[in-house]
């Protein structure tokens, strides 16, 4: 979900030829990276299993990088 969100907003971005549309991408590409750490830590503290479910899921965000 977080990665095809990313991707709409640099497509949309990139095909309207806006240069703030890039740069508020990269911006909500960073925040969307922060939240994913957050939400990891925040997951790993309160619902039983998903210590095993991390196991089994090796990237957080883009597929086959991080």
């Amino acid at each position: 979900m977080y990665t095809a969100n990313l991707l709409f907003v640099v497509e949309v971005s990139l095909l309207l030829g806006s240069l703030y549309g890039i740069l508020v991408g990269l911006v909500f590409m960073v925040v969307l990276a922060r939240r994913a750490v957050l939400e990891v830590h925040t997951f790993q503290q309160e619902p039983r299993g998903y210590t095993a479910y991390m196991g089994q899921v090796k990237y957080r965000l883009i597929p086959f990088i991080w």
